[in-house]
């Protein structure tokens, strides 16, 4: 699960399962039967990073506010802590 916070209290917040696509990325794809089901967004991990990737936009329209965003997110991984509570949900 994410949880975005941007300008005048916009956000994104996402929950689901990621499949391995090889190569350190890993792949959210929405479910065709449900509104999310143009979502595809990966997560590609570098050696202190992780990317996220919502190309097509989708994950975008579904699970954000107008001024939320998910392509070309980057974290670093140093920040990385336990997760404390279940996101989305």
């Amino acid at each position: 699960g994410l949880e975005l916070y941007f300008d005048l209290d916009h956000s994104c917040t996402m929950h689901g399962e990621a499949s391995s696509k090889g190569n350190n990325t890993w792949v959210y794809k929405g479910s065709g039967d449900t509104k999310d089901g143009g979502c595809t967004l990966e997560l590609v991990f570098g050696k202190d990073y992780v990317d996220l990737k919502d190309t097509s936009g989708g994950c975008q329209e579904y699970w954000c506010g107008a001024r939320g965003n998910l392509d070309g997110a980057r974290f670093p991984l140093k920040n990385k802590r336990a997760d404390t509570k279940k996101c989305g949900r």
